[in-house]
């Protein structure tokens, strides 16, 4: 048991921690794409406010040449778009290739190019490329009523009219810079999260064992009360049954007399499921593992109720597939078959109606479904719970004590299944059990 909740506990402290990292991870470098992007359409921002350059030279940012053609220090390039000249200028004369680096492309609104200037290490065919691919994504020039923001590979652009709204200026500003930078804080922000969820696992590991002992020696006190009180109980118990055997002989047998020997028989019958319980919380101590024939072991379990059935005037419906073999423990087995039987039997009403199906495939499965007109509302899953009762009343008519299903539900996780409960509408409730085949 301590193994287990060790493992528990390391689990719970090390995904808590994960969760926690991953969001502060994730908040950090969201936060630095973020600034990235804002420093960006700042610069643009700054550019477009010039009509396309980062300093004063002309319209649109570019001098005037000897010809009457707005051109700077370059040659004159047919880009493209068909019908007018491209000019690319490399910095400016005295300042060289300063920060940030960017080009401008400015289009009219047929889509054909005005002029370009190009302050970074790129052709200008290449820049036209890349300005017809983002018009071509905004829908075209007549398109662009308005400033346009986005991402082409490194490039943060802007899409918007000139100021004078005759054309359309596209500014791409590069930043690779901040990329690699954004990329080197999060290689480091991830090499220093797995740093830390190491760093945690081994003190979560080397505190665990002492922060699951209270919890440990708590349970070990309950699982030894449990099982004192269980053996003192069957004492008196004994007696009782005893002294009730002497008076039904010497002639005393009452109504009274049998009721002792039913809240016996009820109270003896709780006394087991407890110890039980307690003994299956160390399964790996609990377990006597062989192969058994789930298949004869169920048939014996259903005949062994045929007076009940008979009494209640039950249909019983068997779909058992002959041979169906498992690994457990048989005891614990016939116990989790006749606790599931029982319960079937107990809740259905006069007349009605029980299906018993065991069949095997990738795994065994065992379905005991039972009619019942009044079924709770509430979660089946909670049938499970110890000393859950749906209905009080009906199950003190019945002899129910609400642990049954709790000892089932042990029983089949002591054998590494499953147990769930299911409604059938209208008035139906089904018990599927999952073994390993």
């Amino acid at each position: 048991m301590t193994a287990k909740l060790r493992k528990k506990f390391i689990a719970t402290a090390m995904l808590s921690l994960l969760i926690i990292i991953v969001l502060l991870l994730l908040i950090l470098n969201l936060f630095n794409f973020m600034q990235i992007t804002k420093r960006a359409d700042n610069e643009l921002m700054r550019i477009y406010n010039n009509n396309g350059k980062a300093a004063q030279a002309g319209p649109y940012g570019l001098p005037e040449g000897p010809d009457g053609d707005d051109q700077a220090s370059g040659t004159a390039r047919t880009g493209m778009f068909p019908g007018r000249k491209a000019f690319m200028t490399l910095g400016s004369p005295d300042r060289g290739l300063p920060d940030p680096r960017y080009f401008t492309v400015c289009v009219d609104r047929d889509g054909n190019s005005v002029f370009t200037f190009i302050n970074t290490a790129i052709s200008e065919e290449s820049a036209l490329e890349y300005a017809g691919d983002v018009l071509s994504q905004t829908g075209g020039a007549e398109a662009v009523t308005g400033p346009e923001k986005g991402y082409y590979g490194t490039w943060r652009y802007l899409a918007a009219p000139s100021l004078e709204g005759t054309d359309i200026l596209l500014i791409f500003t590069d930043c690779s810079d901040g990329f690699y930078n954004a990329l080197s804080l999060l290689k480091t922000s991830l090499l220093m999260g797995c740093l830390t969820m190491g760093a945690m696992f081994l003190l979560v590991f080397l505190f665990s064992g002492k922060a699951v002992r209270p919890y440990v020696e708590a349970m070990e006190k309950q699982k030894r009360f449990i099982s004192d009180a269980g053996h003192e109980l069957k004492t008196p118990l004994a007696v009782i049954s005893a002294d009730t055997d002497v008076l039904e002989l010497t002639g005393t047998e009452n109504k009274w007399t049998k009721s002792i020997r039913d809240q016996i028989t009820r109270m003896t019958s709780l006394i087991s499921q407890l110890l039980l319980l307690a003994r299956l919380d160390d399964p790996e101590k609990a377990l006597n593992i062989t192969d058994v024939s789930l298949s004869e072991l169920l048939i014996g379990c259903i005949r062994d109720m045929d007076p009940r059935v008979a009494a209640l005037q039950l249909t019983i419906t068997e779909k058992i597939t002959p041979g169906v073999q498992v690994r457990g423990d048989r005891e614990l087995l016939r116990q989790l078959c006749n606790i599931l039987l029982d319960n079937a039997l107990k809740y259905t009403d006069d007349g009605g109606s029980v299906v018993i199906e065991l069949k095997k495939g990738k795994n065994v499965r065992l379905a005991i479904t039972n009619s019942c007109k009044d079924l709770s509302e509430e979660d089946p899953e909670r049938f499970f719970e110890r000393f859950y009762r749906s209905d009080p009343s009906r199950s003190r008519n019945s002899g129910g004590s609400g642990i049954g299903l709790s000892s089932a539900k042990a029983i089949c996780e002591a054998h590494h299944g499953t147990i769930s409960a299911v409604r059938i509408p209208p008035e139906s409730v089904c018990f599927y059990v999952i073994l390993p085949g």
